[in-house]
């Protein structure tokens, strides 16, 4: 069991308290306090869910942070959702709280030369979330030619310029707050198209969604070939990286259960595309700890081994990232109220 006792002892700061669950990520960790650190961020909370590489001892020599410690199951806490809601809560009163993974940068209008805190301060009194989205980050060629522990904002500096947003397709009869979604990127091109994932509705989700079913009851020696052959739902890539005070809570890693957001939608640079990922789906597919037990991570393994090295850069689709300015232009970050409303 998670013991968050000592958050309570944490005070607040105008910027923003970076909350993390993260599990054996050492070579990423300097580059991602440095991003962090660099934006005005003076407070660190981390839930380190059984690292064996070092990253246990690299955390505890951190200055700013605090670091909890757990052995528990990433699957039965809600993939971490359970250990994040209970750190929210016995934070002080409007604080806000940043939750980011150890491949997600957070970026935001102004960024670089504005600091989070002056990002916050300028969000309106009623507004309690800013939506989010991930913005798959790679590098030319195959994925392997940028190292974890690289600086990725130049070694993998590129990505997909075209997405579409909307509001997420809700059965006619449900009576779900509106919700953003957003379509597209090189996960998307990897195994559908964007053109393709526009025409999803409902009615598609809700066939895709019977996978869960399937399942649930399924042998476990059929998982793997009913996840390689069953009709998959697109990457969910909308987040909520930003909540303030103790009232919107996780649902899941994508959405919270109420909020009132912020109209200009901030962007996770999505770093997950490196040299270590093969690894990475390897050692996830073993530990079925993740979503639809590591179905992403089977797929792909599927890809990877009809089609080769994974290879996202396209001279049609690709851009590169400086500053935030290249996403305002390209409407990534954008004026997003329409879909809450």
């Amino acid at each position: 069991m998670l013991d968050t006792t000592e958050v309570a002892k944490l005070t607040a700061s105008p910027a923003p308290i970076v909350l993390s669950v993260m599990r054996n990520e050492l070579a990423r960790l300097p580059r991602w306090f440095e991003h962090y650190r660099a934006m005005g961020i003076t407070q660190f909370i981390v839930v380190d869910n059984g690292s064996s590489d070092g990253t246990t001892e690299f955390l505890r020599a951190q200055p700013d942070l605090l670091l909890l410690h757990t052995e528990d199951s990433y699957l039965e806490s809600n993939f971490g959702m359970t250990w994040v809601n209970d750190i929210r809560r016995r934070l002080p009163p409007q604080v806000w709280t940043l939750f980011v993974d150890a491949d997600e940068y957070l970026v935001y209008e102004g960024w670089p030369g504005r600091g989070v805190a002056a990002y916050v301060a300028q969000i309106p009194d009623a507004c309690d979330a800013v939506p989010g989205f991930m913005l798959d980050m790679y590098p030319k060629g195959d994925i392997k030619g940028a190292g974890p522990g690289d600086d990725l904002l130049t070694k993998a500096c590129y990505f997909d310029t075209r997405y579409h947003f909307r509001k997420r397709p809700l059965k006619p009869w449900r009576k779900d707050a509106p919700a953003m979604e957003v379509v597209g990127g090189p996960r998307v091109r990897l195994f559908s198209t964007l053109e393709r994932e526009q025409r999803t509705t409902w009615l598609t989700y809700w066939i895709r969604g019977q996978l869960d079913r399937l399942l649930a009851v399924a042998p476990v020696g059929w998982r793997r070939t009913i996840i390689e052959n069953f009709p998959q739902t697109p990457p969910a890539l909308k987040k909520v990286p930003l909540l303030r005070g103790h009232g919107p809570q996780y649902l899941n890693a994508h959405d919270i259960d109420h909020g009132v957001y912020h109209q200009t939608n901030g962007v996770l640079l999505h770093f997950k595309f490196t040299a270590d990922f093969a690894e990475k789906i390897e050692r996830e597919i073993q530990r079925q700890e993740h979503y639809r037990f590591g179905a992403e991570y089977i797929l792909y393994n599927k890809y990877i081994l009809r089609q080769g090295p994974i290879a996202l850069y396209s001279e049609s689709e690709s851009g590169t990232f400086e500053t935030a300015e290249d996403l305002i232009r390209l409407k990534l970050i954008r004026d997003v109220s329409e879909y809450f409303s």
